[in-house]
């Protein structure tokens, strides 16, 4: 997110994770998407 990537594009990449690696990996991966942008939006 620091480099120009929005959530859109995140959640996009993810999802072609998901079809590639499976969806175990790609429900991980979304999670930790989540947490990490919970933790960039709650920065000042």
């Amino acid at each position: 997110m620091r480099n120009g990537v929005t959530k859109d594009e995140i959640r996009e990449a993810l999802l072609q994770l998901a079809i590639y690696c499976g969806i175990a990996a790609g429900v991980e991966a979304f999670r930790l998407a989540k947490e990490v942008i919970t933790e960039h939006d709650a920065q000042p």
